[in-house]
Order: C-alpha cells, then structure tokens, then sequence
C-alpha cells in the first residue's frame, strides 16, 4: 500500500496501514501501538499533522487489543456495581447526617475512582494546594511538594501530578439521583465536616480517631478503601469471604479499563493515570470489563480517570 507522499496521510490511510500490518500477523497490538505513536509524533513534528487523539486510531486500536490479546484479561476481583450502589443508600446517605467514618469511606473510594491513581498519591495530597473553579465545577488535588511518584524524575515539575476531579452536577443536575456518586459533591462536604477537627494537618484525609494530631498512613486509605467494598458487599447480601483483591490498586485498574472501554484514547489513559508508556497499562492493569460495562448503565454518567464517562 504506498503513497506518493508519505507525509500527505489521512486518518483513512494509517487506519488502513494499521489493518494490512495486523493482517499480515507479523505484530501485536502493543508493537502497533508503538508504530502508531512514532508515525503521530512525526507527522505532527514534519507537517503538523496531529493524529495522536483521534478517535477513529483510538478505536481501530481498542478492537486490535480485543481481537487479538497478548495475554488473557481478567475481570475485576470485586464487583463495581455493588460497591456503587450502596454508596446512594444508607449510611452513606445522606451525606449531611452520615458518620464521619461512612462520609470518610465514601469520599476517599470516590476520589479514588477519579483519580485512579497510586496510593501513594492518594496519601500525599494536599488539602492546602486543592483548588476549584466558579460554583465548585472542577477540583485539582495535587501532592505535597516534598513528595516523589515512584516514577518521577527530580527534574520534573511538580505541577505535573495535578488531577482534575469533574463535578457530575453540571452533567446530571442538582437534583437527579446520580450526583450522589459525585466525588466533588462528597469531597465538599468531607472538608465542611473535618475543617473544625483538622489541627493543621496537611493530609487531604485525615485520621478517624478523634484525638489523634498526626496525619495518616497509606495503610489507613487502603484499609477504608476494602472496609468500603467489604460493607457495600456486606450489606448487599453478597458474600465478602469470595472477594479478591480490595486495595487501590484495583480501583485503578477497573477505572482505567472502564475508560479505555468507554473508548477514551490509550495516549488519554495513560496521561491520566501517570504511566510512562502504555505496556504497564495492558500488562498489569487492563481488565475485562465487559460485563461490568453491561450492568452499569443505571449508573450514569461517572467520574473515572480524571473524565466523565457515559454508560
């Protein structure tokens, strides 16, 4: 298939450039990922041709990795729909009259959704570097100063680990059921909630136990974070003894896939969730969600990888 010009390309050419490479069984999706990426990069440096986010490459790639897997993908160890569920319910709501601890558990699971980030990031934010635009529309959460992701150079920015948080309100409304599953809405109203009993402490969470003035460790976000999935399972009439793996690091990987799913870019996901190159995402992150996807859809929209995501 050649051109005359090799740098006069439409999305229709490397679209079928991508095809005749995966027909002649020579490459995996990951390789072609990599082709994708140089091609993107050199014609948008050669004649300014940006198809880096294009969502008809995003798809045709999407489809290379479902067709043809390097390795089997599993499904989720916990089931998302559960745990979302019982977060619109007792004793997570309302949130003006739950506990601290419920009020606790489901504002850190949100963010954490929205996020889906490393633990350790989630244990270095900020409360003093938080910021929001007019009427509270978007959040940015960002780390200390003095913390280092464990694959950040010292000569990056700092302002390079700065995670959006969309408020649902201005895709739902103030009065539709789904702004209960809002992180900015929960995340209000844990700041009302603990301004009163911070102390000082830096920490964008804080330590249930009223008396106690130093900040938390990781250990106490994981712990909320399977407490949340354990009692939303528990209360569901689910058996919790036949969960899996609880931690963040399922979340993140459950939110990355539901966004990738949800047709958001590979180049997206991995910018959003602070990967360095898209082999960590599809060897130890990437999970089937399609029957998570098909039991979703009365949750809509919802707030992962940093973007809103329609069911």
């Amino acid at each position: 298939m050649g051109l005359e010009d090799p740098l006069c390309v439409t999305v229709q050419d490397l679209s079928d450039f991508l095809v005749f490479m995966i027909e002649c069984g020579k490459h995996i999706p990951n390789t072609l990922e990599t082709i994708k990426t140089c091609v993107c990069v050199t014609l948008k440096l050669a004649v300014a041709l940006d198809f880096s986010n294009s969502p008809e490459l995003s798809a045709i790639m999407q489809k290379f990795h479902r067709d043809c897997p390097t390795q089997s993908f599993t499904p989720p160890d916990w089931n998302l729909v559960y745990v979302l569920d019982m977060l619109m319910k007792k004793p997570f709501e309302p949130l003006s009259s739950a506990s601290l601890k419920h009020l606790t558990y489901k504002t850190v699971f949100l963010v954490s959704m929205a996020m889906s980030c490393r633990i350790s990031e989630l244990h270095a934010l900020d409360v003093r570097k938080l910021q929001h635009d007019v009427d509270w529309k978007n959040v940015w959460l960002a780390p200390n100063s003095l913390f280092l992701a464990k694959n950040q150079k010292d000569r990056q920015p700092k302002s390079s680990r700065l995670f959006k948080l969309p408020n649902l309100v201005q895709f739902v409304g103030s009065r539709e059921p789904d702004r209960l599953l809002c992180p900015v809405r929960a995340l209000r109203y844990y700041l009302s909630r603990t301004e009163p009993i911070r102390r000082g402490r830096r920490g964008l969470f804080i330590s249930l136990q009223p008396n106690r003035k130093s900040e938390i460790t990781k250990q106490s976000i994981n712990i909320w974070i399977r407490n949340t999935i354990r009692l939303a399972y528990a209360l569901s009439g689910h058996k919790a003894d036949q969960l899996g793996r609880t931690s963040n690091h399922e979340i993140r990987s459950v939110c990355s896939s539901l966004a990738y799913e949800k047709s958001m870019s590979l180049s997206t996901v991995i910018r959003a969730c602070h990967w360095k190159n898209h082999n960590t995402f599809t060897s130890y992150y990437l999970r089937d969600v399609t029957v998570l996807c098909e039991n979703l859809h009365r949750f809509s929209p919802l707030v992962a990888a940093a973007t809103v995501i329609n069911n």
